[in-house]
Parts: structure tokens; sequence; C-alpha cells
């Protein structure tokens, strides 16, 4: 069940999301965070999605767009190339 659909584009400072499911199908640009908690819900981006930091704790995530900002993630964060980032992250701050 999708707790809050979106058909465009959202332009937002952050946002802080827990258990809902957001369904957005055009771009997500955050002026600051995305963050991620609790394990029930999940965000999906059909679009590109811009932020500076994008945090997933115990949260699924899905970009089928492209993605810039920092990615931390434990689990669930699925899209083009964020594997390599949050790898990349990981190996960089060990």
């Amino acid at each position: 069940m999708v707790n809050m659909l979106v058909t465009g584009n959202v332009h937002v400072k952050s946002i802080n999301k827990g258990g809902g499911e957001f369904y957005i199908k055009g771009d997500l640009i955050a002026e600051q965070t995305i963050y991620g908690y609790y394990n029930h819900g999940e965000l999906t981006v059909e679009g590109r999605t811009q932020a500076v930091a994008i945090f997933a704790d115990d949260h699924s995530f899905t970009f089928k767009g492209g993605v810039s900002g920092t990615v931390v993630g434990d689990r669930g964060v699925e899209g083009p190339m964020l594997y390599i980032a949050i790898l990349l992250y990981y190996v960089l701050n060990w």
C-alpha cells in the first residue's frame, strides 16, 4: 500500500521518514538530506535523486534514476551505481 504517491517532481529542504511507503514518479531534489529509518516502509524514486547526504538506517530506498550525493546505508539501498558509491564510502572511511 502506497501512503504517498507523487506523480511529478519533489523539491524539499530535507526528508525525514519512517514507516510509510512513498513513491515519487518524478525527480526528488533535497537541498540537504534524505533520511529513512525503521524497517517498515520504503522510498521509491523513478526519476533522479539529489541530496547532500542520503542515510538509510534500516530502511529501504529504491532509486531508479541517477543519484548524486553521499549515500550511507546499512541495507535496502538500490539504484544505478549506488553499490559502488557505498563501497567507496566505506573503503575511504574505514
